[in-house]
């Protein structure tokens, strides 16, 4: 009888846990291993070791948005690129619209704070499994950021979007001239592009929009710049 029974009940779900934080993660880990029908197959700490890792296997991502060397919403997108069958469910400090519409748009199936007991969170693997988990409200959310922020961001190109991030920064003209190996003049010129297509009035008015929506919590530990 118990053999019949192993085979009717359905393979754990396979995880692959990616997260910075030591002691997190090994107690997210043990949890899981515990929860009948889930199974963490690999952990990382770092996007490097994750593009390492034999991804292939599993069916469910972890993924921290604040990962030490890459954007946690990067490597998502490399995950799906990689795999469209895996479905990743990231992981946020913070409850803000910038990570739901990066997390959204770059092909998680989720998102739920770091924060959330524990079985929340494996109901959430489970539903991620089989499902996608976007609440209406948070799907509002990212459409809304996406209409007043996104499309402002995305207006940019490459070079104004370097630019942007170092503004946002607070570095003058001439430090960001130096860096960029480019004339005060052209940088100016890049500036006043920067903030007519952002709809932007002023640096002042461009440095409280990137805290006013909480860009920076999408910066590039290699210095890239906010998340798209």
């Amino acid at each position: 009888m118990d053999h019949v029974n192993s085979q009717l009940r359905p393979a754990p779900v396979r995880v692959l846990l990616v997260d910075n934080c030591l002691t997190y993660r090994q107690g997210l880990r043990h949890a899981l291993d515990r929860a009948r029908g889930l199974r963490v197959i690999a952990e990382c700490a770092t996007a490097a070791e994750a593009r390492l890792a034999d991804a292939d296997a599993a069916q469910v991502a972890i993924l921290d948005t604040d990962l030490p060397d890459e954007r946690g919403v990067d490597l998502c997108r490399w995950l799906v690129s990689q795999d469209p069958g895996i479905h990743v469910l990231m992981l946020g400090f913070w409850d803000w619209d910038v990570l739901l519409a990066a997390s959204h748009s770059a092909g998680a199936y989720g998102f739920l704070l770091r924060s959330a007991p524990i079985r929340e969170l494996r109901a959430a693997i489970r539903q991620a499994a089989a499902a996608q988990l976007w609440t209406t409200a948070q799907l509002q959310r990212a459409e809304a950021y996406q209409q007043n922020v996104g499309r402002r961001l995305a207006a940019l190109a490459p070079r104004e979007r370097q630019i942007f991030w170092l503004l946002a920064a607070g570095l003058s003209n001439r430090e960001m001239a130096a860096r960029l190996a480019v004339s005060e003049n052209t940088l100016e010129k890049h500036v006043g592009a920067i903030l007519r297509k952002t709809e932007l009035r002023s640096r002042k008015a461009l440095l409280a929009f990137v805290l006013q929506h909480h860009l920076d919590a999408l910066a590039d530990p290699a210095g890239a710049g906010p998340g798209r």
